[in-house]
């Protein structure tokens, strides 16, 4: 078999083992609070995901944390995570998920106002971040909603924990 047959018939099965799943998936949506502990701030959270075969959920969210003032300065902080959880059964409604993915955090300072000293940042600065997740969760099933607190660890050059707390609606 040619190498082109291979890579289709991989494809091909790929596709079918896919489309298999799809009955048994779910789209899932929600948001809650977050707390980060290098910016000390309150997060909002929105994400949403795809539950596939009642176990992997694939989910992308967006935080954004209220800014802080502190030392004449305003910082303000904002994630993106494309997150892999998978969700193990404790019970009937109770789910405790580990989860991995992908962060991207932006970080931003500026003066509260022109402090006109040499040496300090006068018009603010912005850096983006890729890191890595690491952590999980727990849910409680009531019926197409889920209640969920979850922690994890962003490994990057703006490493903080961030624990989270809100509710997924899921939609079949």
């Amino acid at each position: 078999m040619n190498t082109v047959k291979k890579i289709r018939n991989t494809i091909l099965a790929l596709v079918l083992i896919f489309t298999s799943n799809l009955v048994k998936s779910q789209i899932n949506f929600g948001g809650g609070l977050a707390y980060g502990t290098e910016i000390e701030s309150l997060g909002f959270n929105i994400r949403g995901g795809y539950l596939l075969a009642e176990k992997l959920n694939f989910n992308g969210g967006f935080t954004y944390f209220i800014p802080r003032e502190e030392n004449m300065f305003k910082s303000e902080l904002w994630t993106a995570d494309f997150d892999a959880a998978f969700w193990l059964d404790l019970s009937d409604n109770i789910i405790f998920y580990p989860m991995a993915g992908l962060n991207i955090t932006n970080y931003t300072i500026q003066p509260l106002y022109d402090q006109g000293i040499e040496g300090i940042i006068s018009d603010g600065d912005t850096e983006t971040r890729v890191g890595l997740n690491l952590g999980g969760g727990l849910g409680y099933r009531l019926g197409n909603t889920v209640p969920f607190v979850e922690g994890k660890y962003i490994v990057s050059d703006f490493d903080q924990a961030v624990f989270n707390v809100g509710v997924l609606f899921m939609l079949q």
